[in-house]
């Protein structure tokens, strides 16, 4: 069991939450959830709410990163999105594009970090990995971690097992809240996922020096979590282990957002629609968001 919040009461989060924030919610489950991650991070900065988010999306969508869209070719590359039938939307957070489907599981972790006793970038991936690990600890698994240089979306907090990438860490920052941001690859076709975000770079690239920033993504790199475990495993079997771990009772519930969150939801909602107006240009696609 692992306490990663001070208080003896936390929020719990699950997809249906985004429902009880407006009565008309974005069309996309992972643009509206982004919103969400980011209300409740501020929330937690400001009122020391700590929340976990735990969610997933039907609609296979590729969640793009503020460095995307400084490839040279980077219309093409959304173009080539559109053809595969991706959603796509550009994040309010550094890093590179990674992909969310049914079977992605994308979990959030928001908390206060006052400067008096604020955790260091690298004691905030700790945490999560130690989440991560000790929800997983059930199942007969090695996790290393290390980064996968050509993996999509590669960073030092990359999460291996069985040698290939299943899950990988983002931390967000603001005022005196912290968040962290993770997506672990559960089950389904991460090949074809792989070879989607191969492409968009490959597209997206050119001889330029600057485009040495993204990933040269090899198929092998990245695989799923029940792959590792050559068995099927579902995201409801995950979802329960993170909950058991967190020492938290669900029980289906679904928390009641105070009026303070669903303000900040709604001022979340509208920054990315306005920041991905400004990115996306003729790309932009309206039915994401509204």
């Amino acid at each position: 069991m692992i306490k990663l919040f001070p208080e003896k009461t936390s929020t719990v989060f699950r997809a249906e939450n985004i429902s009880t924030l407006e009565a008309r919610p974005p069309q996309n489950e992972a643009f509206a959830s982004f919103a969400l991650t980011d209300a409740l991070l501020l929330e937690a900065g400001e009122n020391g709410s700590p929340a976990i988010h735990i969610w997933q999306t039907e609609k296979p969508t590729v969640i793009l990163g503020m460095m995307d869209t400084k490839l040279t070719h980077f219309d093409a590359a959304l173009q080539f999105l559109k053809e595969q039938q991706h959603d796509f939307f550009v994040r309010n957070a550094g890093g590179l594009g990674i992909v969310s489907d049914k079977g992605i599981l994308n979990f959030s972790l928001s908390m206060k970090n006052p400067s008096s006793k604020r955790l260091s970038i690298e004691e905030g991936y700790q945490l999560a990995f130690s989440f991560l690990a000790s929800a997983l600890k059930e199942v007969p698994l090695h996790l290393e971690v290390r980064e996968v240089p050509d993996s999509y979306c590669p960073g030092d907090f990359d999460i291996l097992a069985d040698g290939k990438k299943i899950a990988g860490l983002a931390q967000r920052r603001a005022q005196n809240g912290l968040g962290i941001m993770g997506y672990l690859s559960v089950n389904g076709d991460q090949e074809k996922r792989t070879q989607l975000m191969k492409t968009f770079y490959e597209i997206g690239k050119s001889d330029a020096s600057n485009q040495q920033r993204f990933p040269d993504i090899t198929l092998a790199s990245m695989g799923t979590l029940s792959a590792a475990l050559n068995r099927p495993i579902t995201l409801e079997e995950v979802k329960e282990k993170m909950f058991r771990v967190l020492d938290l009772d669900t029980n289906g519930k679904v928390s009641i957002p105070s009026d303070s969150l669903k303000v900040r939801y709604q001022e979340s909602v509208d920054s990315l629609l306005t920041r991905n107006r400004r990115m996306l240009h003729s790309s932009f696609q309206e039915e994401v968001f509204v």
